[in-house]
């Protein structure tokens, strides 16, 4: 929500600037129309973005509040029946609004009505299994909650509505996962929402749909490897990674340029630290005791090819070198004896930290080359990061820790100065 509002103040500034600009006749009207046109500033907000809404669904939500508290007074007083007509006669009431204002062709009523329905389900369901006492699955009352959402959003095609079924859906795949559980529901459930937001595209509810993907990933891994002691979460974790930004390359051209930007960089991250854990010899132990399943390395060679299908750069790439090197590893260790693993794991930690320092370097050159201060920045902090966990983990070892403080002091004065070479040759 608060993207949206972002998103219209940034719009109604565009659109006051441009009309500055035609005052000041630095553009014609023809070319201010051209502007309004391509940044879509004449179209009127959704009804859901007006101040008018805003403040009806606050005081709608106060009124609401109130009348609970109310019933929740003297709900001891009331029998069963009166009870469980409390519940029912206010969603039943809801949803024959939202026909009536479908009827009507008031489709913004008609959403809002219907909306206010999905909320007063799910609370129907969790009082009526109060009421009467009813055990059962509890995390099962997020799915019913899902699929009572779900032909609403169809077909009012409501993002709010769609919003609610992706809420209720990641709570029910939380719990799933929890419980070691899966459901043919999963993948029926996920292929519909998948399907409205292609329909209509939306960054909110894309960033939900990743959420809800990595979940439904999770839930399948923890599900094939939960009768392994020792499951290689590392490999697990970045292979779903590196999946959800195969997902969003084959998605980026419905959706907002930067928001699919930024989402690629925070994967991208996520699995440069998951291998950055590795160069830390006590985790590179626990990976190497690892179990890789074939879930994992499905899923790899699924994302890898999209990723080269789809030609999707170097940052990419690198990405993907690092999942690998991990797989690697943990095929590697699970094939050694127990009298070489303590070298295998040595290895692993010295190779993951050579890798590490080149990647630093590598962002640290090429932002040089290129003259991009944030990768150049970037390849710094990297630098930094491995200097200080060098520090901690070879505490111990003055010597080694001195030489390697001093080399990467050195090393920063040099690219400082390099830098701030190229940068005035500039000028």
């Amino acid at each position: 929500m608060i993207v949206y509002f972002t998103m219209s103040f940034n719009s109604f500034k565009l659109k006051s600037e441009i009309q500055q600009w035609v005052k000041e006749n630095i553009i014609s009207e023809e070319q201010a129309e051209l502007l309004y046109a391509k940044y879509n500033l004449n179209s009127e907000p959704p009804w859901y973005r007006r101040s008018s809404f805003i403040i009806s669904g606050v005081a709608l939500s106060f009124a609401a509040l109130g009348i609970l508290l109310l019933i929740s007074y003297n709900w001891w007083r009331l029998g069963r029946l009166l009870q469980t007509v409390v519940c029912i006669t206010p969603l039943i009431f809801v949803y024959i609004l939202g026909i009536w204002f479908l009827h009507k062709n008031k489709t913004d009523r008609a959403e809002l009505s219907f909306f206010f329905a999905c909320l007063l389900f799910f609370a129907n369901m969790v009082l009526l299994a109060q009421i009467y006492h009813i055990s059962a699955y509890f995390p099962d009352s997020f799915l019913w909650w899902a699929i009572g959402c779900l032909p609403f959003a169809f077909i009012l095609k409501s993002n709010a509505i769609h919003l609610i079924t992706q809420f209720a859906f990641g709570l029910w795949m939380y719990y799933q996962t929890s419980y070691y559980h899966i459901s043919i529901f999963t993948f029926v459930l996920f292929g519909a929402m998948l399907y409205m937001l292609l329909a209509k595209p939306n960054s909110l509810l894309l960033a939900t749909t990743l959420i809800n993907l990595f979940l439904c990933l999770l839930n399948v891994m923890l599900y094939v490897q939960q009768s392994v002691q020792n499951s290689g979460w590392m490999c697990g974790l970045a292979t779903i990674f590196l999946f959800l930004m195969a997902f969003l390359r084959c998605t980026k051209n419905s959706f907002n340029e930067s928001f699919v930007q930024k989402t690629d960089d925070f994967l991208r991250f996520i699995i440069l630290f998951i291998f950055y854990l590795s160069t830390w010899q006590d985790i590179a132990a626990e990976l190497a005791k690892g179990y890789v399943s074939w879930f994992s390395i499905v899923i790899f060679v699924c994302s890898a090819t999209v990723l080269w299908l789809k030609k999707a750069g170097y940052q990419s790439y690198l990405s993907m070198l690092f999942v690998f090197i991990l797989l690697v590893f943990q095929i590697i260790s699970f094939f050694a004896d127990d009298n070489n693993l303590n070298t295998v794991v040595l290895i692993l930690s010295n190779t993951a930290n050579v890798i590490f320092l080149l990647y630093a370097a590598f962002n640290i050159f090429y932002g040089i080359h290129k003259k991009i201060k944030p990768t150049f920045m970037f390849g710094i902090f990297l630098l930094v990061v491995f200097a200080l966990s060098r520090y901690l983990a070879l505490f111990g070892d003055y010597i080694t820790t001195a030489i390697i403080f001093i080399l990467c002091s050195l090393g920063l004065f040099a690219i400082n100065h390099y830098w701030t070479k190229k940068y005035e040759s500039q000028k």
